[in-house]
Protein backbone atom coordinates (compact mmCIF):
# COMPACT_ATOMS: atom_id res chain seq x y z
CA UNK A 1 0.00 0.00 0.00
CA UNK A 2 1.36 3.06 -1.15
CA UNK A 3 0.32 6.44 0.65
CA UNK A 4 1.26 10.19 0.32
CA UNK A 5 1.54 12.90 3.09
CA UNK A 6 1.17 16.63 2.62
CA UNK A 7 2.53 18.77 5.04
CA UNK A 8 0.99 22.06 6.06
CA UNK A 9 1.81 24.86 8.74
CA UNK A 10 0.86 22.84 12.41
CA UNK A 11 -1.57 24.61 15.08
CA UNK A 12 -2.42 23.27 17.96
CA UNK A 13 -5.94 21.94 16.33
CA UNK A 14 -3.98 20.65 13.12
CA UNK A 15 -1.60 18.84 15.33
CA UNK A 16 -4.48 16.89 17.27
CA UNK A 17 -6.11 16.56 13.54
CA UNK A 18 -2.74 15.29 12.61
CA UNK A 19 -2.63 12.40 15.49
CA UNK A 20 -5.61 11.30 14.63
CA UNK A 21 -5.05 11.12 10.88
CA UNK A 22 -1.84 8.78 11.55
CA UNK A 23 -3.07 6.61 14.04
CA UNK A 24 -6.16 6.06 11.61
CA UNK A 25 -3.36 4.98 9.12
CA UNK A 26 -1.63 2.78 11.22
CA UNK A 27 -4.80 1.05 12.15
CA UNK A 28 -5.61 0.74 8.40
CA UNK A 29 -1.59 -0.55 7.54
CA UNK A 30 -2.36 -3.39 10.09
CA UNK A 31 -5.95 -4.92 8.85
CA UNK A 32 -3.96 -4.99 5.59
CA UNK A 33 -3.35 -8.33 4.10
CA UNK A 34 -2.16 -9.57 0.37
CA UNK A 35 -5.00 -10.48 -1.37
CA UNK A 36 -4.24 -14.17 -1.27
CA UNK A 37 -4.18 -14.57 2.22
CA UNK A 38 -7.32 -13.23 2.84
CA UNK A 39 -9.16 -16.14 4.92
CA UNK A 40 -6.34 -18.38 5.42
CA UNK A 41 -6.75 -17.79 8.91
CA UNK A 42 -10.20 -18.59 9.27
CA UNK A 43 -10.69 -21.19 6.88
CA UNK A 44 -9.13 -25.21 7.77
CA UNK A 45 -6.38 -25.96 5.86
CA UNK A 46 -9.00 -29.08 3.71
CA UNK A 47 -11.55 -25.89 2.43
CA UNK A 48 -8.38 -23.78 0.83
CA UNK A 49 -8.53 -23.61 -2.82
CA UNK A 50 -5.43 -24.63 -4.90
CA UNK A 51 -4.98 -24.26 -8.18
CA UNK A 52 -4.03 -27.55 -10.15
CA UNK A 53 -2.11 -27.25 -13.46
CA UNK A 54 -1.57 -29.80 -15.88
CA UNK A 55 -0.39 -30.52 -19.47
CA UNK A 56 0.66 -34.29 -19.90
CA UNK A 57 -3.33 -35.08 -20.67
CA UNK A 58 -3.08 -37.36 -23.37
CA UNK A 59 -4.18 -36.20 -27.33
CA UNK A 60 -4.20 -39.08 -29.47
CA UNK A 61 -4.13 -37.36 -33.77
CA UNK A 62 -5.64 -39.79 -36.27
CA UNK A 63 -5.66 -37.83 -40.14
CA UNK A 64 -8.46 -38.88 -42.26
CA UNK A 65 -9.40 -37.64 -45.93
CA UNK A 66 -12.05 -34.52 -45.47
CA UNK A 67 -15.15 -34.82 -47.26
CA UNK A 68 -16.38 -33.04 -49.81
CA UNK A 69 -16.83 -29.62 -49.22
CA UNK A 70 -19.77 -26.88 -50.38
CA UNK A 71 -17.98 -25.10 -52.89
CA UNK A 72 -21.03 -22.71 -54.51
CA UNK A 73 -21.01 -19.55 -53.35
CA UNK A 74 -18.26 -18.55 -52.94
CA UNK A 75 -15.80 -15.51 -53.05
CA UNK A 76 -12.57 -16.41 -54.75
CA UNK A 77 -12.52 -19.07 -57.67
CA UNK A 78 -9.36 -21.70 -57.16
CA UNK A 79 -7.30 -22.51 -60.62
CA UNK A 80 -3.82 -24.33 -60.53
CA UNK A 81 -1.65 -27.46 -59.97
CA UNK A 82 1.22 -27.98 -57.50
CA UNK A 83 2.87 -31.26 -56.77
CA UNK A 84 4.38 -31.61 -52.98
CA UNK A 85 6.50 -33.77 -51.76
CA UNK A 86 4.68 -34.21 -48.77
CA UNK A 87 0.99 -33.66 -50.04
CA UNK A 88 1.43 -35.52 -53.50
CA UNK A 89 -0.51 -33.91 -56.41
CA UNK A 90 -3.04 -30.93 -55.64
CA UNK A 91 -5.16 -29.63 -58.17
CA UNK A 92 -7.92 -26.98 -58.74
CA UNK A 93 -10.61 -25.73 -61.50
CA UNK A 94 -14.02 -24.38 -61.68
CA UNK A 95 -17.67 -24.13 -63.66
CA UNK A 96 -18.65 -20.91 -63.93
CA UNK A 97 -21.57 -19.45 -65.92
CA UNK A 98 -21.80 -16.05 -67.70
CA UNK A 99 -24.64 -13.12 -68.18
CA UNK A 100 -25.30 -10.71 -70.77
CA UNK A 101 -24.21 -7.37 -70.08
CA UNK A 102 -27.21 -5.87 -71.97
CA UNK A 103 -30.51 -7.82 -72.88
CA UNK A 104 -31.47 -8.16 -76.25
CA UNK A 105 -28.62 -6.68 -77.63
CA UNK A 106 -28.60 -6.30 -81.68
CA UNK A 107 -25.44 -7.02 -83.49
CA UNK A 108 -26.99 -6.22 -87.43
CA UNK A 109 -26.45 -8.59 -90.00
CA UNK A 110 -24.20 -11.48 -88.25
CA UNK A 111 -23.37 -12.52 -91.77
CA UNK A 112 -21.38 -9.29 -92.08
CA UNK A 113 -19.81 -9.65 -88.62
CA UNK A 114 -16.02 -10.74 -88.72
CA UNK A 115 -14.16 -12.05 -85.29
CA UNK A 116 -11.25 -10.58 -84.20
CA UNK A 117 -10.56 -11.77 -81.43
CA UNK A 118 -12.35 -13.69 -78.26
CA UNK A 119 -11.07 -13.40 -74.74
CA UNK A 120 -11.64 -14.81 -70.95
CA UNK A 121 -10.49 -13.08 -68.57
CA UNK A 122 -10.26 -13.53 -64.67
CA UNK A 123 -8.86 -10.77 -62.21
CA UNK A 124 -6.34 -12.21 -59.81
CA UNK A 125 -7.25 -11.75 -56.48
CA UNK A 126 -3.95 -13.38 -54.78
CA UNK A 127 -1.97 -17.26 -55.20
CA UNK A 128 -0.34 -20.06 -53.23
CA UNK A 129 2.70 -22.05 -53.53
CA UNK A 130 5.02 -20.70 -56.43
CA UNK A 131 4.09 -18.44 -59.47
CA UNK A 132 6.01 -20.89 -62.01
CA UNK A 133 4.44 -20.38 -65.45
CA UNK A 134 1.20 -22.91 -66.34
CA UNK A 135 -1.19 -24.29 -68.45
CA UNK A 136 -5.09 -23.90 -68.98
CA UNK A 137 -7.61 -25.15 -71.19
CA UNK A 138 -11.02 -24.07 -71.34
CA UNK A 139 -14.09 -26.29 -72.07
CA UNK A 140 -18.04 -25.26 -72.94
CA UNK A 141 -20.46 -26.53 -70.01
CA UNK A 142 -23.16 -28.99 -71.32
CA UNK A 143 -25.29 -29.36 -68.04
CA UNK A 144 -27.36 -26.62 -66.52
CA UNK A 145 -25.90 -25.27 -63.69
CA UNK A 146 -29.11 -24.20 -61.03
CA UNK A 147 -29.07 -21.05 -58.48
CA UNK A 148 -31.15 -22.91 -56.45
CA UNK A 149 -28.32 -25.77 -56.13
CA UNK A 150 -25.24 -26.20 -53.72
CA UNK A 151 -22.60 -27.67 -55.03
CA UNK A 152 -19.62 -29.19 -53.60
CA UNK A 153 -15.82 -29.75 -54.64
CA UNK A 154 -16.62 -33.11 -55.85
CA UNK A 155 -18.74 -31.90 -58.63
CA UNK A 156 -18.69 -32.56 -62.29
CA UNK A 157 -20.45 -31.22 -64.62
CA UNK A 158 -20.63 -32.28 -68.40
CA UNK A 159 -18.26 -30.70 -70.94
CA UNK A 160 -17.93 -30.99 -74.65
CA UNK A 161 -15.12 -32.83 -75.29
CA UNK A 162 -12.92 -30.63 -77.13
CA UNK A 163 -11.43 -27.47 -75.84
CA UNK A 164 -13.29 -23.64 -77.05
CA UNK A 165 -9.81 -22.13 -75.74
CA UNK A 166 -6.42 -22.60 -74.10
CA UNK A 167 -3.42 -20.87 -73.22
CA UNK A 168 0.19 -22.53 -72.70
CA UNK A 169 2.84 -21.48 -70.21
CA UNK A 170 1.65 -18.23 -69.50
CA UNK A 171 3.59 -16.30 -66.75
CA UNK A 172 1.57 -15.29 -63.35
CA UNK A 173 2.21 -11.59 -63.49
CA UNK A 174 -0.01 -10.88 -60.34
CA UNK A 175 0.70 -7.48 -59.24
CA UNK A 176 0.78 -5.70 -62.73
CA UNK A 177 -1.65 -3.71 -63.82
CA UNK A 178 -2.27 -4.34 -67.69
CA UNK A 179 -3.57 -1.49 -69.88
CA UNK A 180 -6.58 -2.94 -72.60
CA UNK A 181 -8.29 -0.71 -75.16
CA UNK A 182 -6.39 2.37 -73.54
CA UNK A 183 -7.47 1.66 -70.01
CA UNK A 184 -5.91 0.49 -66.98
CA UNK A 185 -6.93 -2.66 -65.70
CA UNK A 186 -6.01 -4.56 -62.91
CA UNK A 187 -3.73 -8.07 -63.11
CA UNK A 188 -5.85 -10.83 -64.96
CA UNK A 189 -4.87 -14.06 -66.62
CA UNK A 190 -6.38 -13.43 -70.21
CA UNK A 191 -7.01 -16.59 -72.31
CA UNK A 192 -7.45 -16.55 -76.00
CA UNK A 193 -11.04 -18.71 -77.30
CA UNK A 194 -11.38 -19.92 -80.25
CA UNK A 195 -12.88 -17.04 -82.90
CA UNK A 196 -16.07 -19.62 -83.83
CA UNK A 197 -16.53 -19.65 -80.01
CA UNK A 198 -17.20 -15.62 -80.64
CA UNK A 199 -19.46 -16.41 -83.49
CA UNK A 200 -21.53 -19.11 -81.48
CA UNK A 201 -21.86 -16.04 -78.38
CA UNK A 202 -23.16 -13.14 -80.83
CA UNK A 203 -25.42 -15.54 -82.54
CA UNK A 204 -27.03 -16.71 -79.21
CA UNK A 205 -27.01 -13.47 -77.39
CA UNK A 206 -28.40 -11.47 -80.69
CA UNK A 207 -32.27 -10.49 -79.47
CA UNK A 208 -32.36 -12.68 -76.60
CA UNK A 209 -32.88 -12.60 -72.60
CA UNK A 210 -30.71 -13.60 -69.99
CA UNK A 211 -32.60 -16.78 -68.63
CA UNK A 212 -32.90 -17.67 -72.57
CA UNK A 213 -28.88 -17.26 -73.21
CA UNK A 214 -27.96 -19.36 -70.25
CA UNK A 215 -29.53 -22.21 -71.68
CA UNK A 216 -28.41 -21.89 -74.75
CA UNK A 217 -24.83 -21.27 -73.27
CA UNK A 218 -24.33 -22.91 -69.91
CA UNK A 219 -21.00 -21.95 -69.21
CA UNK A 220 -17.43 -22.97 -68.97
CA UNK A 221 -15.13 -25.26 -67.47
CA UNK A 222 -11.16 -24.04 -66.57
CA UNK A 223 -8.81 -26.53 -65.83
CA UNK A 224 -5.08 -26.77 -66.05
CA UNK A 225 -3.37 -28.51 -68.69
CA UNK A 226 -2.22 -31.72 -66.71
CA UNK A 227 -0.17 -32.47 -69.55
CA UNK A 228 2.38 -29.89 -69.21
CA UNK A 229 1.57 -28.81 -65.70
CA UNK A 230 4.38 -31.00 -64.13
CA UNK A 231 5.67 -29.45 -61.67
CA UNK A 232 8.52 -31.34 -59.13
CA UNK A 233 8.23 -29.64 -56.07
CA UNK A 234 6.24 -26.75 -57.03
CA UNK A 235 3.69 -25.11 -58.67
CA UNK A 236 0.78 -23.24 -57.03
CA UNK A 237 -2.74 -22.22 -57.15
CA UNK A 238 -3.95 -18.87 -58.38
CA UNK A 239 -6.55 -17.39 -56.89
CA UNK A 240 -9.67 -15.06 -58.92
CA UNK A 241 -12.05 -12.53 -57.86
CA UNK A 242 -14.99 -13.65 -60.57
CA UNK A 243 -17.42 -10.99 -59.50
CA UNK A 244 -14.89 -8.11 -60.73
CA UNK A 245 -16.09 -6.46 -63.64
CA UNK A 246 -13.22 -7.26 -65.52
CA UNK A 247 -13.83 -11.24 -65.48
CA UNK A 248 -16.00 -11.66 -68.10
CA UNK A 249 -15.45 -12.82 -72.09
CA UNK A 250 -15.19 -10.36 -74.00
CA UNK A 251 -15.93 -10.93 -77.98
CA UNK A 252 -14.03 -8.00 -80.06
CA UNK A 253 -15.57 -8.02 -83.59
CA UNK A 254 -15.94 -5.63 -86.99
CA UNK A 255 -18.97 -5.00 -89.10
CA UNK A 256 -18.48 -2.94 -92.42
CA UNK A 257 -18.29 0.15 -90.56
CA UNK A 258 -17.25 -0.40 -87.31
CA UNK A 259 -14.93 -1.98 -84.44
CA UNK A 260 -16.82 -3.42 -81.68
CA UNK A 261 -16.96 -5.37 -78.68
CA UNK A 262 -19.45 -7.41 -76.60
CA UNK A 263 -19.11 -8.46 -72.65
CA UNK A 264 -20.49 -11.40 -71.23
CA UNK A 265 -20.55 -10.81 -67.45
CA UNK A 266 -19.69 -12.78 -64.27
CA UNK A 267 -22.38 -11.71 -61.68
CA UNK A 268 -24.16 -12.91 -58.63
CA UNK A 269 -26.80 -14.38 -60.87
CA UNK A 270 -23.73 -16.43 -62.15
CA UNK A 271 -23.43 -19.86 -60.64
CA UNK A 272 -19.73 -20.70 -60.10
CA UNK A 273 -18.38 -23.68 -58.71
CA UNK A 274 -14.65 -24.95 -57.33
CA UNK A 275 -13.34 -28.21 -58.19
CA UNK A 276 -10.90 -30.49 -55.91
CA UNK A 277 -8.79 -33.00 -56.48
CA UNK A 278 -5.65 -34.45 -54.22
CA UNK A 279 -3.70 -37.67 -55.08
CA UNK A 280 -1.21 -38.91 -51.90
CA UNK A 281 -0.01 -41.89 -53.71
CA UNK A 282 3.59 -42.26 -52.71
CA UNK A 283 3.87 -39.91 -49.93
CA UNK A 284 3.94 -39.68 -45.70
CA UNK A 285 0.40 -38.60 -46.34
CA UNK A 286 -0.23 -41.91 -47.92
CA UNK A 287 1.39 -43.57 -45.09
CA UNK A 288 -0.57 -41.80 -42.14
CA UNK A 289 -3.67 -42.44 -43.96
CA UNK A 290 -3.12 -46.15 -43.91
CA UNK A 291 -1.54 -46.27 -40.49
CA UNK A 292 1.85 -47.37 -41.61
CA UNK A 293 3.90 -44.23 -40.52
CA UNK A 294 5.69 -43.54 -37.24
CA UNK A 295 2.65 -41.34 -35.87
CA UNK A 296 4.86 -38.52 -35.20
CA UNK A 297 3.17 -35.98 -37.80
CA UNK A 298 -0.36 -35.49 -38.52
CA UNK A 299 -1.93 -33.15 -41.14
CA UNK A 300 -4.23 -30.48 -42.15
CA UNK A 301 -5.30 -29.11 -45.46
CA UNK A 302 -7.55 -26.51 -47.49
CA UNK A 303 -9.26 -27.54 -50.73
CA UNK A 304 -11.39 -30.84 -49.27
CA UNK A 305 -8.24 -32.30 -48.39
CA UNK A 306 -7.12 -33.16 -45.10
CA UNK A 307 -8.56 -32.68 -41.39
CA UNK A 308 -7.57 -34.43 -38.32
CA UNK A 309 -9.37 -36.65 -35.45
CA UNK A 310 -8.24 -35.11 -31.63
CA UNK A 311 -8.87 -38.04 -29.01
CA UNK A 312 -8.72 -37.33 -25.29
CA UNK A 313 -9.10 -40.82 -24.03
CA UNK A 314 -8.43 -40.09 -20.39
CA UNK A 315 -10.41 -36.86 -19.76
CA UNK A 316 -13.41 -38.70 -17.44
CA UNK A 317 -10.32 -39.54 -15.28
CA UNK A 318 -9.79 -35.96 -14.19
CA UNK A 319 -13.19 -35.85 -12.66
CA UNK A 320 -13.65 -38.98 -11.05
CA UNK A 321 -15.41 -38.59 -7.10
CA UNK A 322 -14.57 -34.84 -7.45
CA UNK A 323 -16.18 -31.55 -9.04
CA UNK A 324 -13.59 -28.84 -10.93
CA UNK A 325 -13.67 -25.17 -11.81
CA UNK A 326 -11.89 -24.87 -14.94
CA UNK A 327 -9.52 -21.61 -14.65
CA UNK A 328 -8.04 -21.83 -17.79
CA UNK A 329 -8.35 -24.48 -20.73
CA UNK A 330 -6.03 -24.27 -23.95
CA UNK A 331 -5.40 -26.89 -26.75
CA UNK A 332 -1.48 -25.89 -28.33
CA UNK A 333 -0.56 -26.90 -31.40
CA UNK A 334 3.09 -26.80 -32.56
CA UNK A 335 4.11 -26.76 -36.37
CA UNK A 336 6.51 -29.56 -37.92
CA UNK A 337 9.96 -27.93 -38.86
CA UNK A 338 9.54 -29.18 -42.24
CA UNK A 339 6.13 -28.08 -42.68
CA UNK A 340 6.42 -24.99 -44.32
CA UNK A 341 9.69 -25.60 -46.16
CA UNK A 342 8.48 -24.85 -49.65
CA UNK A 343 4.44 -23.93 -49.25
CA UNK A 344 3.44 -21.97 -46.42
CA UNK A 345 1.13 -23.43 -43.61
CA UNK A 346 -2.20 -22.36 -42.58
CA UNK A 347 -2.81 -18.56 -40.79
CA UNK A 348 -5.37 -20.05 -38.66
CA UNK A 349 -6.78 -23.06 -38.02
CA UNK A 350 -10.26 -24.04 -35.92
CA UNK A 351 -12.11 -26.75 -34.16
CA UNK A 352 -14.87 -28.64 -34.28
CA UNK A 353 -16.75 -30.82 -31.77
CA UNK A 354 -17.72 -34.16 -32.84
CA UNK A 355 -21.38 -35.67 -31.67
CA UNK A 356 -22.27 -39.20 -31.13
CA UNK A 357 -23.41 -39.86 -34.69
CA UNK A 358 -20.45 -38.02 -36.21
CA UNK A 359 -22.00 -34.63 -36.80
CA UNK A 360 -20.43 -31.57 -35.65
CA UNK A 361 -20.71 -28.15 -33.56
CA UNK A 362 -18.99 -25.04 -32.92
CA UNK A 363 -17.72 -25.34 -29.65
CA UNK A 364 -18.48 -23.18 -27.08
CA UNK A 365 -15.86 -20.58 -26.44
CA UNK A 366 -16.06 -20.07 -30.60
CA UNK A 367 -19.10 -17.79 -29.40
CA UNK A 368 -17.03 -15.56 -27.32
CA UNK A 369 -16.34 -12.36 -28.84
CA UNK A 370 -13.04 -10.68 -29.86
CA UNK A 371 -10.30 -12.90 -30.25
CA UNK A 372 -10.95 -15.41 -26.99
CA UNK A 373 -10.65 -18.31 -29.20
CA UNK A 374 -8.09 -18.18 -30.87
CA UNK A 375 -6.64 -20.75 -33.31
CA UNK A 376 -4.25 -17.58 -35.61
CA UNK A 377 -0.75 -18.91 -36.62
CA UNK A 378 1.77 -17.72 -33.75
CA UNK A 379 5.00 -17.04 -35.84
CA UNK A 380 6.96 -16.97 -32.83
CA UNK A 381 6.63 -19.63 -31.21
CA UNK A 382 5.41 -21.31 -34.38
CA UNK A 383 1.98 -22.44 -32.90
CA UNK A 384 -1.80 -22.83 -32.75
CA UNK A 385 -3.21 -21.52 -29.41
CA UNK A 386 -7.18 -22.64 -28.87
CA UNK A 387 -8.69 -21.63 -25.83
CA UNK A 388 -11.29 -24.21 -25.05
CA UNK A 389 -11.75 -23.29 -21.50
CA UNK A 390 -15.37 -23.32 -21.53
CA UNK A 391 -15.54 -26.68 -23.98
CA UNK A 392 -13.19 -28.57 -21.10
CA UNK A 393 -15.47 -26.99 -18.49
CA UNK A 394 -18.64 -28.16 -20.44
CA UNK A 395 -17.47 -31.75 -20.82
CA UNK A 396 -15.92 -32.24 -17.07
CA UNK A 397 -19.49 -31.03 -15.98
CA UNK A 398 -21.01 -34.01 -18.27
CA UNK A 399 -18.59 -36.44 -16.61
CA UNK A 400 -19.12 -35.25 -13.14
CA UNK A 401 -22.90 -35.77 -13.89
CA UNK A 402 -22.72 -39.17 -15.68
CA UNK A 403 -22.68 -38.42 -19.24
CA UNK A 404 -19.90 -39.48 -21.29
CA UNK A 405 -20.14 -38.14 -24.41
CA UNK A 406 -16.53 -37.74 -25.40
CA UNK A 407 -15.99 -37.85 -29.17
CA UNK A 408 -13.18 -35.91 -29.96
CA UNK A 409 -12.66 -33.16 -31.93
CA UNK A 410 -11.88 -32.29 -35.50
CA UNK A 411 -8.86 -30.00 -36.25
CA UNK A 412 -9.83 -28.10 -39.75
CA UNK A 413 -8.61 -25.25 -42.12
CA UNK A 414 -10.47 -21.99 -41.93
CA UNK A 415 -11.87 -20.71 -45.32
CA UNK A 416 -11.01 -24.27 -47.15
CA UNK A 417 -13.21 -23.66 -50.47
CA UNK A 418 -11.08 -20.33 -50.89
CA UNK A 419 -7.78 -21.77 -50.15
CA UNK A 420 -5.26 -23.68 -50.89
CA UNK A 421 -3.06 -23.91 -47.53
CA UNK A 422 -1.18 -27.26 -46.01
CA UNK A 423 -0.07 -28.12 -42.59
CA UNK A 424 2.22 -30.06 -41.24
CA UNK A 425 1.71 -30.54 -36.75
CA UNK A 426 4.00 -32.59 -34.17
CA UNK A 427 1.87 -35.17 -32.66
CA UNK A 428 2.63 -36.29 -29.12
CA UNK A 429 5.18 -39.19 -30.45
CA UNK A 430 7.44 -36.28 -32.26
CA UNK A 431 10.70 -36.55 -30.71
CA UNK A 432 11.37 -32.91 -31.18
CA UNK A 433 9.02 -32.33 -28.28
CA UNK A 434 6.45 -29.65 -29.32
CA UNK A 435 3.73 -31.69 -30.08
CA UNK A 436 0.09 -30.93 -28.99
CA UNK A 437 -0.87 -30.38 -25.90
CA UNK A 438 -3.64 -29.67 -23.43
CA UNK A 439 -2.79 -26.98 -20.71
CA UNK A 440 -5.26 -27.27 -18.21
CA UNK A 441 -5.66 -25.03 -14.88
CA UNK A 442 -8.45 -26.29 -12.19
CA UNK A 443 -9.55 -25.92 -9.07
CA UNK A 444 -10.82 -28.56 -6.95
CA UNK A 445 -14.21 -27.62 -5.51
Amino acid sequence: MTMYFIFLPLTRLRVFEAALFFIGMLLLVSSCKKPQEIGLDVLPPSEVLQIEFTDTVTINTFTFKEDSIPTSPVTLNLLGRYIDSEFGVVDASFYTQFQLSAENPGFGDLSQVKIDSVILSFVYSGFYGSDDSQSFLVYELEENMSTDSTYYSDRTFTTGGTEIGKIENVAIELFDSITVGGQTQPSQLRIPLYNHVGEQLLSLAANNTNANFLNDFKGVYVMTDTTKNQFAGKGGILYFDLFNSNSKITVYYRTASDTLEFDFLINENSVRVNHFKHNYTTTNVEKVLNGTSDGSVFYVQSMAGLKTKLEIPYFDKLAVDRQLAVSRAEIIVTLDPNSAVTYSSHTRLSLQDIGADGSVFLLPDQFEAGGHFGGNFDLSNQQYVFNVTRYVQQKLNDFEAGINENYGLYLVSTGASVNASRTILQSQKNSAGGGIKLKLSFTEI
